[in-house]
Parts: structure tokens; C-alpha cells; sequence
């Protein structure tokens, strides 16, 4: 059985408060040639009330307040349900899914250097490779029309790549997930700038400009 409840308008007597919807009924201005006007009638006494479903509760409840009439809509228990002016509750976004991420070392002329690729997981869909997370491909923009490399294993994913895409296109790099690692190698590279920018103003004679 459909849910029932009451609509409700506020009374012009402050000391009824509100008042319940009972029926439609017609008022007439006295003058002859006009049309009568269809008015709600209410009643502060809730035995009076006529209940209606909801989907009819809110579409008259709308109406109603077009028509600048304060109305709203309460349950048998008298709570004040449906209100446009409440605000809904919040909506928290379905939790995004984890992408775990692993690297890949590949050979480089029979030895094994150290590079490779950076493989991710989708939870559902399994590993794959973007184009746009090798560097090589960015620099020379050919990610721009390569499509993701989808396999069964970070290994499968490689492969293909290696098949597809081949090291000479896509140039396998340095891990990026080896935080120690590539600490130390900018430190040195630092460390090497600043021995050249030193060596450089050594060689320059008093007067040189750069």
C-alpha cells in the first residue's frame, strides 16, 4: 500500500500555526460574469484532513507555491517531509580505484641495466601501459596516436610493448619509483652543473663576459 500523507498550508492565525488540506472547493467575487476561482479548503483539525500519495502531495504542493501560497507536506506522525528548501543529503563520490604500480627492468644490448617501464593495475581491467608514461614517446609526441597497452602481467604488458612500440621508439629509462635512487642521481648531477658553471668563470679572463 502507498505511502500516505498530508499537505499543509500555513494558517493566517498565528495561534493555529498550520492548517490541513480537506478538498478543492470554488469562491465567487459576488460579480455574476466572473469566473469562480477553485481554492483549497483547510481545516486546523487533522480528523479533517484528507491524506494523498506522495507523487500527488508534491505535485499540488508545487503548484500551490507558484501560486504564493507557504505549503508543505507532512507524514501521519506529523514530520515535514519532501521540502524543497531542505538541503538533500550529501552525496560522497563511490571510492576511485586503486592503480598499483610496478617497473619493469628490460635488457639493453644483452646486459641489464637498469631501465625498463612503469606498469600499472586497474582493479577490474588488469595491467596496462599508457604512451603518454614514456618519456621518449611524449618528447617525440608520438603518444599522441598510440593506444594503451592492456596484458595479463606487468611481464605480458612489456612484452607487447617491446613487439608493438619496440626499445628504439620507446626508450626504456631509469625507475622513477626508486625514490634512494634517484635522489642520489640528481644529487650528482647537481654536484657536476656545479663543478662546469665553476671550471667555466675559472677559465673566463679578468674583463670576460659571458
Amino acid at each position: 500500500m502507498a505511502e500516505k500523507v498530508y499537505l499543509l498550508f500555513k494558517s493566517p492565525n498565528p495561534a493555529i500555526g498550520k492548517e490541513y488540506f480537506v478538498r478543492l472547493t470554488e469562491t465567487s467575487s459576488g460579480n455574476r460574469d466572473a469566473v469562480p476561482t477553485v481554492v483549497p479548503l483547510v481545516s486546523p483539525n487533522v480528523q479533517d484532513a484528507t491524506a494523498t500519495t506522495v507523487d500527488d502531495a508534491i505535485r499540488a504542493r508545487d503548484r500551490y507555491r507558484e501560486r504564493g501560497f507557504d505549503v508543505w507536506i507532512e507524514t501521519r506522525e506529523g514530520q515535514r517531509v519532501f521540502d524543497v528548501n531542505e538541503a538533500p543529503p550529501p552525496v560522497e563520490p563511490p571510492p576511485q580505484p586503486l592503480h598499483h604500480t610496478c617497473f619493469v627492468p628490460v635488457m639493453q644490448g644483452g646486459v641489464m641495466k637498469g631501465n625498463g617501464y612503469v606498469v600499472k593495475h586497474h582493479p577490474t581491467d588488469g595491467w596496462y601501459i599508457r604512451s603518454e608514461d614514456v618519456p621518449s614517446l611524449v618528447e617525440s609526441r608520438r603518444h599522441e596516436v598510440m593506444e594503451t597497452l592492456w596484458g595479463s602481467s606487468p611481464e605480458d604488458v612489456v612484452r607487447q610493448l617491446l613487439q608493438v612500440w619496440t626499445a628504439q621508439v620507446a626508450v626504456p629509462f631509469a625507475n622513477p619509483l626508486n625514490v634512494v635512487r634517484n635522489a642520489f642521481r640528481n644529487e650528482t648531477l647537481n654536484r657536476q652543473a656545479s663543478s662546469s658553471n665553476t671550471n667555466s668563470s675559472a677559465r673566463l679572463r679578468p674583463g670576460c663576459r659571458r
